[in-house]
Order: structure tokens, then sequence, then C-alpha cells
């Protein structure tokens, strides 16, 4: 017996036990790098091994594919099983087998009738677009990665409830049901993105629409933490940087318009974080917590808060403020 393998690498027999290796994987997937440690007998430090290493081009042939005194790691490509058996160096998704050489499937895809690909070749692996999607079996280019998709997110809304110290029956139902639909989208395109990707897609009927559709969803979470701490770190002074806080919201406007808010816990950003201000960006004015200050200026204002950022955690008092008037902290929350 060569090794044991589970979800997280695998078990190699050693000796009278198991060396226990573990996998790094990419957004699609792939295997790039398998690990190890052990505690070093002359000083009892852990030291962490690379065992194997792994590049590929797009389409899944490898370019680099170091290993080191292992049995050779056979999950590769999206974590597939790669098999070298006659020569052949194919990949099992399972419905089919698929040759990273030439970034074909050598059988004819069983849904090329289908109206979205109808126009594509029944060999072509992921649309021709392999940077950003994949196959999960084979046969189902949609299902798998909207379910996985909709699970993870799930499961982390969950995990994170119960980590504020929410009860079991809220952290189950506490959940941000948006997030999850965009996971499913998400998990979709990881997965070949087909018309059945879910409602979340509903109308849209080209993929590039449905690609652009999902990376503005997860872009726009992203920029505005982002903002928050572009323009904290953009004070030149550290320890005003460690010792002030930088809130970034974006907001609707009474005429339904939209714009971006930005206060600091310093009363006033600096002069060096107001030229890092962007276009339709902001300064609010206050004292005390910048979430606060901003709150405080969409009462008065009637903007309302769609979500809200900090370049620190953020306590649970401002998190409650913005959540009673609307909005939604995606930052993480100060531990009780």
């Amino acid at each position: 017996m060569d090794a044991v393998y589970h979800a997280e690498g695998r078990a190699v027999p050693q000796g009278e036990g198991f060396l226990q290796n573990y996998t790094i994987r990419d957004h699609l997937g792939n295997t790039r790098v398998v690990f190890f440690s052990y505690i070093d007998p002359n000083n009892s430090e852990e030291l962490v091994v690379i065992a194997q290493a792994y590049e590929y081009y797009p389409f899944g042939l490898f370019f680099n594919a170091g290993a080191e005194g292992l049995p050779y790691y056979p999950y590769t490509y999206n974590h597939k099983e790669w098999n070298g058996d006659y020569g052949l160096d194919w990949y099992d998704y399972g419905a089919r087998w698929y040759d990273a050489a030439v970034g074909r499937w050598w059988v004819v895809d069983a849904l090329a009738d289908d109206a979205m690909q109808v126009d594509k070749s029944p060999y072509a692996y992921g649309w021709n677009n392999p940077v950003k999607l994949t196959d999960p079996d084979g046969n189902c280019p949609w299902c798998v990665g909207a379910i996985v998709g909709a699970i993870t997110d799930y499961g982390m809304q969950v995990a994170s409830n119960l980590v504020e110290g929410k009860s079991i029956g809220e952290s189950l139902t506490d959940v941000d049901s948006k997030s999850i639909l965009t996971s499913v989208a998400m998990g979709a395109l990881g997965g070949g993105l087909l018309a059945k990707a879910g409602k979340a897609l509903k109308g849209l009927t080209k993929a590039d629409d449905a690609v652009n559709a999902v990376d503005d969803v997860a872009k726009a979470t992203d920029d505005v933490v982002e903002r928050a701490k572009t323009i904290q770190n953009a004070q030149s002074n550290a320890v005003a940087r460690n010792k002030s806080t930088t809130s970034v919201a974006k907001v609707t406007n009474p005429d339904g318009s939209k714009s971006t808010l930005v206060a600091s816990s310093r009363k006033t950003l600096t002069s060096a974080q107001r030229k890092a201000l962007k276009a339709g960006e902001t300064e609010v004015k206050g004292k005390g917590h910048a979430e606060k200050t901003i709150v405080e200026h969409t009462k008065k204002t009637g903007q309302k808060i769609e979500e809200l950022a900090a370049s620190r955690p953020v306590c649970q008092n401002c998190a409650k403020a913005v959540n009673d008037a609307g909005g939604k902290i995606v930052s993480p929350l100060k531990k009780q």
C-alpha cells in the first residue's frame, strides 16, 4: 500500500505508523503543493517540508512537477486523478477521460445539445476557458459547483455566528441569502456555468455576461474593504495608523443614486488621506468611532447604508448601530 488518500491529502505508511501529507490547492482545485511536518529530534522544533510541487499550463499539462522521495500524488489538475497507464497521461473526471496534452475530452459531451453550448465543440474542455471554468465530473458543468458554493458559504456564515456567541438556532437562521446566491453563481462558474446555474443568474444568456455579473458582486465587497485599508494606510505616521480607524461605507442617496462616505476615528482625515480619496468618495467628520460617525451622518441626510467596512475589526456596538440603520458590516467583528 503506497498511501491512504483523504479529502485533505493522504497518509503515507512510515515505520509502524503513517506520515500525514497535506495539500494546498488554488481556486480551480489544482493541487499546487504537497507538504508534511515533523518534529526535529535535535531541538524539538516543528519543521515543514514541501514534498511535491506542481505547476501547470492552463489546460492542465505539467511544466513543473517536482517530487521528493514520496509516492507520486496523483490528484493534481482540478484535483482529479492523473492516470499514466499505457503512457496515456489522462485525467479521470468520472463521466469522461480528459487529455491535458490537447486540452480535449476523448468522449463526446452527453450534454452537447444543451441550448447554451450547441455552438461549442462536444470535445472542448471548460468552454475553452480553463482559467475560470472547470467541469466537476465531465458531465454536469453547473450542478456540483453551485451546490458546493452554497453549502460552503452557508457553513462559513453559521460558523461565524457561533464564534460571535449566537445561539445555535440563531446561527442557523441569521444568514445572508444574497451572499449564498452569489456563492451559488460563483460555484456554478467554477463548475462550468451553464443555463441551470440557478436563479441567481436568471435572465443572463451569455457566459461572459454571467462571469461579469458575479465578478461585479464579488468586487463590490472587496472594494469597500480594500478602500478602508488603503485610506487608513495613506497616513505617513505609523503611530497614527496604529491608533486610528478608517471606515468606508457604500450608501444610497435619497434620490436613488449611489455614493461612498469615509470617516476617521481621529475626527477628520489627514491631508494625505484626503489625497487618497477617489472620485465619488466624501469625507464625513465627527467625534468617536468612525462607524458611528457615518451612521449619524446618514440619519441627518436621509442616506441609507448598504455596506460598511473598517480598517480594523468593528466593535459590537458599532456593528449594532450599522445593522439597526439597515446596513451590513463586511469587515470582521471584534471578539467580546
